[in-house]
């Protein structure tokens, strides 16, 4: 779906401003069948300078993966903060910005904290500590099997976009957002509300917009490619076709790096912020984990099975190709 500008009506600003884009609240907007309240993304100039066409016809392409079927449409509504509209320029070519829902109020939590209350999204970031630290914030704590049932949804929906082929890129403890659902029995579920889902990229193209590894997320490819770019550079005489051919392989974000950052995702929040592992420096801060020994043996136990965990953390492989896919992740989560 294209909108045009003149047809989101009278926005407000959110006061909001992140890497790529303003938001605005367009209370005035309607869609067909998206009820709510919807927002407008409005990428900055230098973000879109340039590649006003790619954003507009890539957006327009990633869009459709939403749209292609009801069950896609439930998927998607259910686990992403997806672009449902993208916004053409009303002063100049392609694309300015897109349009999506807000955040539901089962996304944000009361914030406990030195200076009083605050509210806050409730970023998965926020599950790397220990529960002492969460119930001090006032952050209700999951349990081990409420963690697990959690990286099922998360790899499910990674095993869905891969099958569409999306690449979703800058996965992190910032851009993957704890939904807090109460359950009458059984205690409450907690879902996945991945964000930041324009950065995607359909694979076999361009990304859109420029795709970034937060730090500490970083793939073991994108680090070897640094190293080397920093390597080359060193040399006054160094070829620059090489160089180049570096520098984009950097930049690179792929399945298998999907892959490798969910690992990593998973034994951080298994993790659980406590340092009691040999492979865990003492005062190191919970996002410092790669591998743990503690998330492993808490995944053994959960699965009952070392081989079907051993097929999870072949996803840390240095090498992308020795890596298992998201299709065989699930299977050993799920045991199918």
């Amino acid at each position: 779906m294209i909108l045009e500008e003149s047809e989101l009506g009278r926005i407000d600003s959110m006061g909001a401003s992140g890497g790529q884009g303003v938001l605005y609240d367009c209370p005035e907007l309607t869609l067909a069948d998206e009820p709510g309240r919807l927002i407008f993304k409005k990428y900055k100039p230098e973000v879109r300078r340039g590649r006003e066409d790619v954003i507009l016809n890539g957006m327009s392409r990633l869009i459709q993966v939403r749209n292609q079927s009801p069950d896609h449409r439930r998927m998607v509504d259910r686990l992403a903060a997806w672009p449902l509209a993208v916004v053409r320029n009303s002063s100049g070519p392609g694309a300015s910005g897109i349009v999506m829902r807000h955040l539901t109020q089962d996304c944000y939590v009361e914030l406990n904290l030195f200076t009083g209350p605050s509210v806050s999204l409730r970023g998965v970031v926020q599950y790397m500590q220990e529960d002492e630290k969460l119930q001090l914030r006032a952050i209700e704590p999951m349990s081990s099997p409420q963690r697990w049932e959690f990286l099922l949804r998360v790899a499910d929906f990674l095993r869905f976009l891969h099958h569409n082929g999306v690449v979703f890129g800058d996965i992190s403890g910032n851009n993957i957002i704890v939904r807090r659902v109460a359950r009458k029995r059984g205690g409450d579920s907690f879902y996945p509300v991945f964000i930041d889902c324009d950065g995607c990229r359909l694979h076999g193209t361009q990304p859109f917009l420029k795709q970034a590894n937060t730090p500490e997320w970083v793939p073991p490819e994108a680090r070897i490619a640094e190293a080397y770019v920093r390597q080359l550079r060193r040399d006054p005489d160094c070829d620059q076709v090489e160089l180049a051919r570096w520098q984009a392989r950097e930049k690179v974000l792929t399945k298998p790096t999907d892959v490798y950052k969910f690992v990593v995702l998973l034994n951080r929040l298994l993790h659980r912020g406590m340092q009691c592992d040999e492979d865990v420096p003492q005062g190191a801060a919970p996002t410092a984990v790669v591998s743990s020994r503690q998330a492993y043996e808490t995944a053994t136990a959960l699965l009952n099975s070392r081989a079907r965990v051993d097929i999870i953390w072949a996803g840390l492989r240095e090498e992308p190709s020795d890596r298992p896919t998201m299709e065989q992740i699930c299977r050993a989560m799920f045991g199918s």
